[in-house]
């Protein structure tokens, strides 16, 4: 089991790497910033852990030690999942929205805007 885990880990990470060789004609941001006409914008692509998706990490230290590499006063931050309490609603009621992420967001980076994704169910 491990081994196919250790497999299908690696076909995902080569797959990311390979597709980010067909972006001819974009500005892709992992983890990175960049400033365009004044306008500061980081992006990044983590997440709470969902079945063996790309970008997953787990709840809590170490997806708030990715959310304190952002930058404090980004104009636009550019994130895959939600914070807490903002489209991340499941038909069961639970929310699946990122705490560490809501937290980082509003006490400390507190950008202009906050560009996310939304949990497929909510």
């Amino acid at each position: 089991m491990a081994l196919k885990q250790a497999l299908q880990a690696s076909m995902a990470s080569s797959k990311v790497v390979n597709s980010k060789t067909l972006l001819t004609n974009c500005i892709y941001l992992e983890d990175s910033v960049i400033e365009l006409f004044g306008i500061t914008i980081y992006g990044t692509p983590w997440q709470p852990r969902v079945d063996n998706w790309a970008f997953n990490l787990s709840r809590g230290q170490p997806l708030l030690d990715k959310w304190n590499n952002i930058p404090a006063g980004v104009d636009v931050l550019l994130t895959h999942t939600p914070p807490l309490g903002h489209g991340d609603m499941m038909c069961d009621g639970q929310r699946m929205g990122c705490v560490e992420l809501l937290n980082s967001v509003t006490k400390r980076i507190k950008p202009k805007y906050h560009v996310f994704s939304h949990i497929h169910e909510g």
